[in-house]
């Protein structure tokens, strides 16, 4: 289970905008879809349903 909430900032980095996420992501399957759930700014009212994927980084 995830809640996550991803804040968006300006040019400046100051926050402006958000958008809120609620669902399952399941680290065995490569791709899950989950829940938008709302948001702020200009995501104000938001939803629907996004799709969240499994990558990997490589750090040297």
């Amino acid at each position: 289970m995830m809640a996550m909430t991803a804040i968006l900032a300006n040019n400046g980095g100051r926050p402006k905008d958000s958008l809120r996420f609620f669902g399952v992501h399941r680290i065995t399957d490569p791709e899950s879809h989950i829940a938008v759930i709302g948001g702020t700014g200009k995501f104000q009212g938001a939803n629907g349903y996004a799709t969240v994927k499994n990558i990997t980084v490589y750090l040297s």
